[in-house]
Protein backbone atom coordinates (compact mmCIF):
# COMPACT_ATOMS: atom_id res chain seq x y z
CA UNK A 1 0.00 0.00 0.00
CA UNK A 2 0.97 3.64 -0.04
CA UNK A 3 2.80 5.50 2.71
CA UNK A 4 -0.48 7.17 3.70
CA UNK A 5 -2.39 4.90 6.05
CA UNK A 6 -5.95 3.92 5.20
CA UNK A 7 -8.49 5.47 7.57
CA UNK A 8 -11.58 3.69 8.86
CA UNK A 9 -13.74 6.74 9.55
CA UNK A 10 -14.87 7.60 6.01
CA UNK A 11 -12.47 10.45 5.21
CA UNK A 12 -12.05 9.45 1.53
CA UNK A 13 -8.27 9.98 1.66
CA UNK A 14 -7.20 6.94 -0.35
CA UNK A 15 -10.62 5.71 -1.46
CA UNK A 16 -13.34 7.98 -2.79
CA UNK A 17 -16.72 6.31 -2.21
CA UNK A 18 -19.39 8.77 -3.39
CA UNK A 19 -23.09 8.81 -2.53
CA UNK A 20 -25.09 8.99 -5.73
CA UNK A 21 -28.60 10.38 -5.57
CA UNK A 22 -31.35 10.58 -8.16
CA UNK A 23 -33.67 13.55 -8.09
CA UNK A 24 -36.87 13.87 -10.07
CA UNK A 25 -38.55 17.30 -10.20
CA UNK A 26 -36.25 18.51 -7.43
CA UNK A 27 -37.31 15.69 -5.08
CA UNK A 28 -34.86 13.07 -3.87
CA UNK A 29 -35.93 9.62 -5.09
CA UNK A 30 -33.05 7.23 -4.42
CA UNK A 31 -29.56 7.28 -2.98
CA UNK A 32 -26.87 4.65 -3.27
CA UNK A 33 -23.31 4.36 -2.11
CA UNK A 34 -20.56 3.79 -4.62
CA UNK A 35 -20.38 3.97 -8.36
CA UNK A 36 -21.95 1.85 -11.07
CA UNK A 37 -21.51 -1.86 -10.33
CA UNK A 38 -19.70 -2.54 -13.59
CA UNK A 39 -16.79 -0.28 -12.60
CA UNK A 40 -13.80 -2.00 -10.98
CA UNK A 41 -12.54 -1.16 -7.48
CA UNK A 42 -9.59 0.71 -9.03
CA UNK A 43 -11.98 3.48 -10.11
CA UNK A 44 -12.51 4.33 -6.42
CA UNK A 45 -8.87 5.33 -5.91
CA UNK A 46 -8.19 8.90 -4.81
CA UNK A 47 -4.87 9.53 -6.54
CA UNK A 48 -4.63 13.16 -5.47
CA UNK A 49 -3.43 12.09 -2.00
CA UNK A 50 -1.48 8.89 -2.68
CA UNK A 51 -1.37 6.03 -5.12
CA UNK A 52 -2.75 2.54 -4.65
CA UNK A 53 -2.11 -0.56 -6.73
CA UNK A 54 -5.08 -2.36 -8.30
CA UNK A 55 -5.01 -5.16 -5.73
CA UNK A 56 -4.64 -2.75 -2.83
CA UNK A 57 -7.62 -0.76 -4.10
CA UNK A 58 -9.97 -3.73 -3.66
CA UNK A 59 -8.77 -4.34 -0.10
CA UNK A 60 -8.85 -0.62 0.69
CA UNK A 61 -12.43 -0.28 -0.63
CA UNK A 62 -13.60 -3.17 1.54
CA UNK A 63 -11.80 -1.76 4.59
CA UNK A 64 -13.17 1.73 3.88
CA UNK A 65 -16.76 0.46 3.81
CA UNK A 66 -16.67 -2.09 6.63
CA UNK A 67 -13.68 -1.11 8.77
CA UNK A 68 -10.93 -3.42 10.04
CA UNK A 69 -13.35 -5.75 11.84
CA UNK A 70 -15.74 -6.42 8.98
CA UNK A 71 -19.51 -6.36 9.25
CA UNK A 72 -19.78 -7.35 12.91
CA UNK A 73 -23.04 -7.33 14.86
CA UNK A 74 -22.61 -3.90 16.46
CA UNK A 75 -22.13 -2.38 12.99
CA UNK A 76 -25.25 -4.16 11.77
CA UNK A 77 -27.29 -2.67 14.60
CA UNK A 78 -25.75 0.81 14.59
CA UNK A 79 -27.19 2.11 11.33
CA UNK A 80 -26.62 5.79 12.14
CA UNK A 81 -22.95 5.50 11.17
CA UNK A 82 -23.70 4.44 7.59
CA UNK A 83 -22.91 7.00 4.88
CA UNK A 84 -26.39 6.99 3.34
CA UNK A 85 -28.05 7.57 6.72
CA UNK A 86 -25.64 10.45 7.40
CA UNK A 87 -26.45 11.87 3.96
CA UNK A 88 -30.20 11.62 4.64
CA UNK A 89 -29.84 13.35 8.03
CA UNK A 90 -27.65 16.12 6.63
CA UNK A 91 -30.15 16.84 3.82
CA UNK A 92 -33.38 16.33 5.87
CA UNK A 93 -34.49 13.36 3.77
CA UNK A 94 -37.09 10.94 5.14
CA UNK A 95 -37.45 7.54 3.47
CA UNK A 96 -40.14 5.00 4.32
CA UNK A 97 -41.91 1.93 2.99
CA UNK A 98 -45.66 2.48 2.69
CA UNK A 99 -48.44 -0.10 3.08
CA UNK A 100 -48.46 -0.68 -0.68
CA UNK A 101 -44.76 -1.68 -0.50
CA UNK A 102 -43.78 1.54 -2.25
CA UNK A 103 -40.44 3.03 -1.27
CA UNK A 104 -41.07 6.75 -0.79
CA UNK A 105 -38.43 9.42 -0.23
CA UNK A 106 -39.46 12.94 0.82
CA UNK A 107 -37.64 16.00 2.07
CA UNK A 108 -38.88 16.78 5.55
CA UNK A 109 -37.77 19.93 7.40
CA UNK A 110 -36.16 19.24 10.77
CA UNK A 111 -37.78 22.24 12.49
CA UNK A 112 -40.93 24.20 11.63
CA UNK A 113 -41.68 27.61 13.18
CA UNK A 114 -45.10 28.35 11.72
CA UNK A 115 -47.26 26.68 14.39
CA UNK A 116 -47.49 29.19 17.22
CA UNK A 117 -50.03 28.89 20.07
CA UNK A 118 -53.24 30.90 20.04
CA UNK A 119 -53.10 33.49 22.80
CA UNK A 120 -56.17 34.66 24.71
CA UNK A 121 -56.38 37.69 26.96
CA UNK A 122 -59.01 36.63 29.49
CA UNK A 123 -60.60 38.06 32.64
CA UNK A 124 -60.53 35.48 35.41
CA UNK A 125 -62.71 35.72 38.51
CA UNK A 126 -61.12 34.97 41.86
CA UNK A 127 -61.78 35.63 45.55
CA UNK A 128 -59.82 38.88 45.37
CA UNK A 129 -61.57 40.18 42.24
CA UNK A 130 -61.14 39.95 38.50
CA UNK A 131 -57.69 39.79 36.93
CA UNK A 132 -56.32 39.71 33.41
CA UNK A 133 -54.35 36.66 32.27
CA UNK A 134 -52.73 35.78 28.97
CA UNK A 135 -53.35 32.10 28.15
CA UNK A 136 -51.58 30.32 25.30
CA UNK A 137 -53.36 27.33 23.78
CA UNK A 138 -51.67 25.04 21.28
CA UNK A 139 -53.66 24.40 18.12
CA UNK A 140 -51.91 23.74 14.83
CA UNK A 141 -48.76 22.43 16.52
CA UNK A 142 -50.74 19.42 17.73
CA UNK A 143 -52.19 18.85 14.25
CA UNK A 144 -48.96 19.10 12.25
CA UNK A 145 -46.98 15.93 11.71
CA UNK A 146 -45.34 15.68 8.29
CA UNK A 147 -45.09 18.52 5.80
CA UNK A 148 -46.57 16.45 2.96
CA UNK A 149 -50.15 15.21 3.22
CA UNK A 150 -49.30 11.95 1.42
CA UNK A 151 -46.79 11.09 4.16
CA UNK A 152 -49.47 11.71 6.80
CA UNK A 153 -51.88 9.45 4.91
CA UNK A 154 -49.28 6.70 4.44
CA UNK A 155 -48.66 6.66 8.20
CA UNK A 156 -52.38 6.54 9.07
CA UNK A 157 -52.54 10.08 10.47
CA UNK A 158 -55.99 11.56 9.88
CA UNK A 159 -56.11 15.15 11.12
CA UNK A 160 -59.92 15.30 11.47
CA UNK A 161 -59.82 12.39 13.94
CA UNK A 162 -57.47 14.37 16.18
CA UNK A 163 -59.69 17.46 16.50
CA UNK A 164 -61.95 16.03 19.23
CA UNK A 165 -59.27 15.78 21.91
CA UNK A 166 -57.58 18.99 20.84
CA UNK A 167 -56.60 21.41 23.63
CA UNK A 168 -58.09 24.32 21.68
CA UNK A 169 -61.53 22.66 21.58
CA UNK A 170 -61.42 21.99 25.33
CA UNK A 171 -60.51 25.62 26.02
CA UNK A 172 -63.17 26.86 23.61
CA UNK A 173 -65.81 24.92 25.57
CA UNK A 174 -64.85 26.87 28.70
CA UNK A 175 -66.20 30.13 27.30
CA UNK A 176 -68.75 29.01 24.67
CA UNK A 177 -70.59 26.23 26.48
CA UNK A 178 -73.05 27.75 28.95
CA UNK A 179 -73.35 24.49 30.91
CA UNK A 180 -69.67 24.46 31.90
CA UNK A 181 -68.76 26.08 35.23
CA UNK A 182 -65.67 28.21 34.60
CA UNK A 183 -63.66 30.99 36.21
CA UNK A 184 -63.31 32.82 32.88
CA UNK A 185 -65.63 35.82 32.95
CA UNK A 186 -64.79 37.31 29.55
CA UNK A 187 -62.29 37.40 26.73
CA UNK A 188 -60.74 40.72 25.78
CA UNK A 189 -60.54 41.41 22.07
Amino acid sequence: MSTVKLDFVGLNTLIYDPILSDTIDGTEKTASIGKILSQPAQSYRNTSVAGLSATDATVALTLHRNGPYGFCTWKQVRNTDKPIIKYYKRNSIFAYLSDTDTYTVVTEPAVVFKNHPIEYDVNIASDTGTGNRLIGVSYSNNLSFFSEEKTNTDHGIIITDLLDGETYNKFKDLYLDENVDTIIESINT
